[in-house]
């Protein structure tokens, strides 16, 4: 195999380079001590001469002491991953921008991603610059998200790279309310924004209308795109599939779009990658070889080459996909210019290099690690599937090798995707059967639409012909998705599980190449290690029992024993959502079975250890009383009924807190979302006298009790 020999790693570096740098960032604790920029410039020039001295000495002691500059060499790179990694955690400076922050601050802020108005709201992502303080300006660093409502009739529209000064109270950015919630928090988190604020119309000021980006021009030339596809009649999925296809537009993607592609194993169709980056340099190849004949420009041929290249990367908004196929399609326009030989494994590494430099966050986004898992596995699998079979026949040949592109890179993504969305699609192979050539297709003909749309009726034909084929692919990708066994959902692997499987691929892949016995008892071994990992999950979610109240606007309550969950939840909503909280609890909690029941049925389940009757449920000894309209106590009692949770929801508001406490004494009363703040103060001031305790979902989400 070339990739054991001492040749493959002399003729790639940057490999030696990659793992010690990705190690750095992956150990880098999120919330270390910062370290000033001074001491870091310091320490690296330190170790960077000393290490020049190590590579001095090794050239006059030859192969002797070669294994010392290997590991000095990944010390440094591990430490060079390390520490701008720490640099990003602009939160733990002195001059963060929520330190010593007051009321009446206010802050200047410089607009980096703008999102989609709805109903009078728009989300954008600032840079802070300054902060008010002492009626002096203070530089302060960084990010904040800002919910504004504003009507943009009346104010002229926010855009990218405008200057705000703003008049807002940051708060922190929330945690889920639900265990199983997307969790917002994580996401903001990896940009490094940790602060979020509510703005009206009259609460930000624009300071700087003209100013002038090549990024705010390109995302110009993209809002012009985009006007042109709407001046030619492409409306609904027909629009927002093309946008998203062809310019990384995907605001306008419909949920019920984004399911279909994702199910069908289509989603990186949508997400702009090298497939369109290559359909872009072919189309620049052509238009150069057009002004050939009269010009000669072969000398910054290649100049126009990479430009246009990584103006239309600026244009799809640099998603990591983007990026790599732009950095290494650069890398093989310059080896040809330069008649040097092509590395795909350098130009990986070097990409990956540039984009984590940048933003060392990345390495954390979905979507760069599936673009480069799936680069990794074509050039890793596909001569291999290639060979399987070799036709003499034109079409079946192309099939096949479309199939192997397929299979290559849906087996290097399958365990990141698993591990976040658990679940598979069963018909990719389908899927990209029709996927691939239709949005090939599509992508052509939009870039045609796109130059040829002054010529009105050539511009109107093209997009006739545009609006066919995104129609075809729609409803292809639809008639898959409702084919039985489509998709398996509810599968679930942890991290280690993950990177288990990916070494049983690399295993594997050495077998046939090397057909050495020692990867065929590591694969035994490994698979040893995956159903242990396997059978301590299922231990753990077989012993698992507990009781969760939900922060939702209907009154919901799960009870889980092993792989079984009972949810009860009021009637509309269990008419209304029959499937969303049963799927999102499966997958959450690992659970087989998920039964939801309307509030008003009592049952009995898990051997009698649950049961409702009424208003009150028992749970393994755990009791819980719900107070709703239907209660009625009765002051007569002379003993006190004791339970674990009181809940009081919002049917309760005509009974009364000394009522209650006259004949049950709870150990947590416990108010659902919906309750009034005048009745809730009511339960609150009755609780603090008798000294019991409070939980209020509202506040604090979802209350959870695991024994």
């Amino acid at each position: 195999m070339p990739y054991l020999h001492n040749n493959f790693w002399r003729q790639n570096p940057l490999l030696k380079i990659i793992f010690p740098f990705l190690l750095g960032i992956l150990t880098c604790p999120e919330y270390g001590k910062y370290l000033p920029i001074k001491l870091i410039i310091i320490l690296l020039l330190i170790f960077g001469f000393y290490l020049l001295s190590i590579f001095y000495l090794y050239k006059i002691y030859k192969y002797k002491h070669r294994w010392i500059n290997g590991i000095i060499a990944f010390i440094y790179f591990y430490l060079t991953g390390y520490i701008i990694n720490s640099l990003t955690f602009t939160y733990q400076r002195n001059d963060y921008f929520i330190n010593n922050f007051k009321k009446d601050d206010y802050l200047v802020v410089k607009i980096k991603e703008v999102g989609k108005l709805k109903l009078g709201k728009l989300k954008f992502e600032a840079e802070v610059l300054l902060k008010s303080e002492h009626e002096k300006w203070k530089k302060v660093t960084g990010k904040l998200l800002v919910n504004c409502f504003y009507d943009d009739t009346n104010v002229r529209p926010i855009q990218y790279g405008d200057l705000l000064i703003l008049n807002c109270i940051p708060f922190r950015v929330e945690e889920p309310l639900n265990p199983g919630d997307f969790d917002y928090k994580e996401y903001l988190g990896r940009k490094q924004i940790f602060y979020q604020a509510n703005l009206g119309t009259k609460e930000f000021i624009f300071i700087n209308k003209n100013n002038y980006s090549i990024k705010k021009s390109a995302l110009e030339i993209r809002e012009y795109f985009l006007k042109i596809f709407t001046n030619l009649n492409l409306k609904g999925d027909e629009y927002s599939v093309c946008s998203a296809l062809v310019l990384g537009y995907d605001n306008e993607l419909s949920d019920e779009i984004k399911d279909i592609y994702s199910a069908t194993g289509a989603m990186h169709i949508l997400s702009v990658s090298g497939m369109h980056v290559g359909v872009v340099y072919i189309m620049l190849n052509f238009i150069i070889s057009l002004f050939k004949v009269k010009i000669n420009i072969k000398k910054v041929e290649p100049l126009l080459l990479i430009s246009g290249v990584w103006f239309y990367a600026l244009l799809t908004g640099f998603a990591p996909s983007v990026f790599r196929a732009a950095a290494m399609l650069s890398f093989v326009i310059i080896a040809k210019t330069l008649k040097r030989n092509y590395s795909i494994y350098n130009s990986l590494c070097a990409s990956a290099l540039l984009i984590l430099l940048s933003d060392t966050q990345l390495l954390k986004n979905v979507g760069f690690q599936l673009s480069y898992a799936a680069v990794i596995g074509i050039v890793l699998f596909y001569e291999s599937f290639r060979k399987l079979y070799l036709s003499r026949f034109w079409l079946p040949r192309k099939m096949w090798e479309l199939v192997s592109i397929s299979l290559a890179a849906q087996i290097a993504t399958a365990p990141i995707a698993i591990f976040y969305f658990n679940q598979f699609p069963n018909y990719f192979i389908l899927t990209n059967l029709v996927a691939a050539p239709l949005s090939g297709f599509i992508i052509y003909i939009a870039i045609a639409t796109l130059i040829l749309s002054p010529l009105k009726f050539i511009g109107n034909f093209c997009s006739i012909i545009l609006s066919f084929l995104i129609r075809i692919l729609n409803v292809s990708l639809m008639y898959i998705e409702q084919l039985p066994y489509s998709v398996t959902k509810g599968l679930n692997i942890n991290i280690i599980q993950c990177i288990i499987i990916y070494v049983i691929f690399i295993n594997v892949l050495l077998i046939f190449k090397t057909k050495n016995k020692f990867y065929v008892w590591s694969i035994f071994f490994l698979i040893i290690g995956f159903s242990l990992v396997s059978l301590y999950n299922d231990i753990k979610i077989y012993n698992q029992q507990s009781i969760i109240i939900f922060n939702n606007n209907a009154n919901i309550i799960g009870f889980y024993k092993g792989k079984q969950g009972i949810v009860i939840s009021d009637t509309a909503y269990v008419n209304k959502n029959p499937y969303l909280l049963k799927n999102l609890l499966k997958v959450y909690y690992g659970l087989k079975q998920v039964i939801v029941i309307p509030m008003n049925k009592n049952f009995i389940f898990f051997n009698n250890k649950l049961y409702k009757y009424h208003s009150l449920i028992v749970f393994d000894n755990k009791k819980i009383l719900i107070i709703d309209k239907n209660i009625e106590v009765n002051n007569k009692i002379k003993y006190k009924f004791y339970i674990d949770y009181l809940i009081i929801t919002n049917y309760s508001q005509r009974v009364q807190p000394d009522n209650i406490f006259s004949v049950i004494k709870p150990k947590m009363v416990i108010f659902m979302p919906k309750i009034s703040i005048s009745y809730k103060q009511k339960w609150q001031r009755a609780c603090f006298k008798r000294k019991i305790n409070l939980y209020d979902i509202k506040v604090k989400g979802a209350y959870i009790d695991n024994y």
